[in-house]
């Protein structure tokens, strides 16, 4: 079966590869000249498969008056005149229930265990290189004394003292107050996502015969009768059997003439790479009240965080956000990165859906499957939506008219309740 992957960030390359290891001919086009040079350039580096926290909750409830005053420093939103943002507010405020924010948060445990041994198998089955160190660990800190403790009552894994930490990891600011503990998860995991999408893609061209089209834009989606009949892009008309889409926030410009509108936002990050010290810790470390996170990848400290909800990243909002990223990292971890040395400064959008569960199955197009809405984890989950995508091209799950179809698959060697994959 011939099928065309569009997109080829790490959501689109990962799919790639299993419908390469299942023996359909692929084909995989990006508008960009490089795999994986989209948002999934230079995420935080972290693979967050334990992580089981929605954005839609009632910490973010209460924080809303805040955000929308432009007082919280992590939060930001411009988009108030966006028709789009408004539908999209209020299912994210209908997630924001408890009882939506639970089942939430155990869909997210499931797929990340999922995704979890689905990446391991991937990673040994082909032996790519990306700054990879499956067991870095991820070291969650707290500002005060009450985050730290609530945090405590519901961790599973080992928990540090202020003091604790300073005598295991030298390169906090001895000086600073804005340390009360923190909280080690010892199994994950950290990697470089675009050396990962862009020699992932290479193995599969030397593998599989992948064939990869650069910076091939697609243009128009043909269809007939509910099945789509080709796609015209810059490069020209492609047929295949079947379609993946994976092109995160840029979704919805290319279903709309299809008549397919799904719940997906762009949530802007940030982040700024720098040389790492010989000090700079191996453990990814997570500053929860400042929603930053620090990972090393090979000799190079990737700092991230913010979450801005704005229509256009501006080179100034770079610059300056960036800045601020180098300024709280001066702060905070003063010796873990060479400060003065900039190697690269970036923006990406993540696509972000209300209940913080990606898109993945069969759309109400006959032959268009979809593997989107990621948000903040399309690295994390990428190798298990991949297998839930596979699930539901070869089972061909029909879905009804768009809307909230829920369907719960049956997942080998995971006790997943209420995961709904196909919501759309």
């Amino acid at each position: 079966m011939k099928v065309i992957v569009i997109g080829a960030g790490v959501v689109g390359v990962t799919t790639a590869y299993r419908l390469c290891k299942a023996g359909h001919e692929v084909v995989l086009l990006d508008e960009l000249g490089v795999p994986g040079h989209g948002t999934s350039y230079a995420n935080g580096g972290q693979l967050s498969f334990a992580y089981r926290t929605p954005i839609a909750g009632l910490p973010v409830l209460k924080a809303m008056p805040k955000i929308l005053l432009g007082q919280d420093s992590a939060f930001s939103v411009s988009l108030l005149q966006n028709i789009h943002f408004y539908r999209w507010g209020l299912s994210f405020l209908y997630e924001c229930l408890p009882r939506r924010s639970s089942a939430a948060s155990s869909s997210m445990q499931a797929l990340g265990q999922l995704s979890k041994q689905r990446f391991y198998d991937l990673v040994e089955d082909t032996n790519i290189q990306f700054d990879y160190r499956k067991h870095a660990g991820k070291l969650y800190t707290y500002d005060t004394l009450m985050a730290f403790e609530q945090a405590k009552l519901t961790a599973s894994s080992p928990s540090m003292s202020a003091d604790e930490l300073h005598a295991r990891y030298a390169v906090f600011n001895q000086s600073s107050s804005l340390l009360a503990g923190g909280v080690l998860d010892t199994a994950e995991g950290a990697g470089d996502c675009q050396q990962f999408s862009e020699n992932l893609v290479r193995y599969l061209q030397e593998r599989y015969q992948l064939v990869f089209l650069p910076n091939c834009r697609v243009e128009a989606i043909e269809e007939i009768s509910k099945k789509i009949t080709s796609l015209k892009t810059s490069q020209g008309t492609f047929e295949a059997d079947r379609y993946v889409l994976c092109t995160g926030v840029a979704s919805n410009t290319l279903l709309r003439k299809l008549n397919i509108r799904l719940p997906i936002i762009g949530m802007k990050g940030y982040s700024v790479t720098v040389p790492a010290t010989k000090q700079c810790p191996d453990v990814s470390i997570t500053h929860t009240d400042k929603k930053t996170v620090y990972c090393k990848l090979g000799n190079r400290l990737r700092i991230a965080g913010f979450a801005d909800f704005s229509s256009v990243a501006r080179a100034s909002d770079i610059q300056a956000k960036t800045d601020e990223l180098l300024n709280n990292a001066r702060a905070y971890l003063p010796h873990a990165g060479d400060y003065d040395r900039v190697l690269d400064r970036w923006c990406g959008e993540r696509p972000v859906t209300p209940d913080s569960l990606p898109i993945v199955g069969k759309s109400s197009v006959e032959n268009l499957y979809l593997n989107v809405g990621h948000g903040m984890l399309g690295w994390t989950y990428s190798s298990g939506t991949a297998d839930l995508l596979m699930q539901s091209m070869g089972s061909d799950i029909e879905s009804q008219d768009v809307g909230h179809t829920s369907v719960s698959p049956s997942l080998k060697g995971v006790a997943v309740e209420n995961y709904a994959f196909s919501r759309f």
